[in-house]
C-alpha cells in the first residue's frame, strides 16, 4: 500500500493480506500515510526458507519455457524490491512486451486504468488466442500455485487475471496454473464463485483504508510477519 498524489494505493498482496486480517489494513495504511513509522525488518527463518522455495519454483519454471522454446523477456530485475522499482516503466516495458508477442513476460507489472490496484505476476503466458493486441493474447501463471491452491494466491491469481484482462482486452483463461496442467480437474477451484467474489473483493480494503469499514481486532499475528506491524498486532490482541 503506499500514498502518492493524496490518494491510496493498493498491490495484490494488500487484497490477501485484508482477507488474512482486517487489523493490519489499518496499520499498513497509517504506514503509508506516515502516521507510524515503517516496522524494522526482522529475521524470520520460515520467511527465508518460503523466498527460497519460490525462488526455485520460478527458475523451474523458466527452465520449462526455455525446453518447450519460448522467449522469456524479464521486466524487472531479480533481487531489487518492488518498492524500488520504477514502477511506471515496469508497466510500460510489460505492456511493450505483450504487444510484441513476447512468448513469456516474467515479473511484469499490470495495473489498472488510474494506477488504484496493480501487481507484478510471475509470469504473463503467450497463447494463441486473440485480443486487442493481436492474433494473441496471454495467461497469468503463479509459482506460488505450483504445488497447491492455497485461497491467498488464488485471489492474487484472479486480481491479475483482471488486471491482465483490461491490458490485452480479452478475459485470459482462469486457471492458469502449473498444477492445472498435472491435476485433476476437481483440484481447481470453482471459478465462478471465485470470480465473483474478487470482482467484489478489491472495495473491501479500499473501504477500510478510507476509514469507512469500522474498527477492526487483528485476526492473526502472524499475518503481519517480516516487515509489517507485527508487534502493534500482537499487543492489539
Amino acid at each position: 500500500m503506499r500514498h502518492e498524489g493524496g490518494r491510496l494505493a493498493f498491490a495484490a498482496t494488500d487484497l490477501s493480506n485484508h482477507v488474512a486480517c482486517v487489523h493490519l489494513t489499518g496499520l499498513r495504511r497509517a504506514v503509508a500515510r506516515g502516521e507510524l513509522a515503517r516496522p524494522t525488518p526482522y529475521d524470520d527463518p520460515r520467511a527465508e526458507v518460503l523466498r527460497q522455495r519460490g525462488i526455485e519454483r520460478e527458475q523451474g519454471l523458466l527452465r520449462q519455457f526455455a525446453a518447450e522454446g519460448r522467449t522469456v523477456e524479464t521486466v524487472t530485475s531479480a533481487g531489487v524490491p518492488f518498492a524500488q522499482q520504477d514502477r511506471a516503466a515496469a508497466a510500460a516495458r510489460t505492456v511493450d512486451a505483450m504487444r510484441r508477442g513476447a512468448g513469456v513476460v516474467y515479473q511484469g507489472r499490470l495495473e489498472d486504468g488510474d494506477g488504484r490496484w496493480s501487481g507484478y505476476p510471475d509470469f504473463l503466458i503467450r497463447v494463441e488466442r486473440p485480443s486487442a493486441l493481436g492474433e494473441w493474447s496471454y495467461e497469468v501463471v503463479d509459482a506460488k500455485l505450483a504445488r497447491e491452491a492455497r485461497g491467498t494466491a488464488v485471489l492474487q491469481l484472479l486480481l491479475y487475471s483482471d488486471l491482465l484482462q483490461r491490458a490485452q482486452g480479452a478475459a485470459p483463461v482462469p486457471w492458469a496454473c502449473p498444477w492445472r496442467r498435472r491435476s485433476t480437474a476437481s483440484a481447481a477451484p470453482r471459478w465462478p464463485a471465485s470470480a465473483t467474489y474478487c470482482r467484489q473483493a478489491p472495495d473491501e480494503p479500499l473501504r477500510h483504508a478510507r476509514g469507512r469499514g469500522g474498527p477492526a481486532a487483528p485476526r492473526s499475528a502472524s499475518r503481519s510477519g517480516k516487515g509489517r506491524p507485527r508487534s502493534r498486532c500482537c499487543s492489539t490482541r
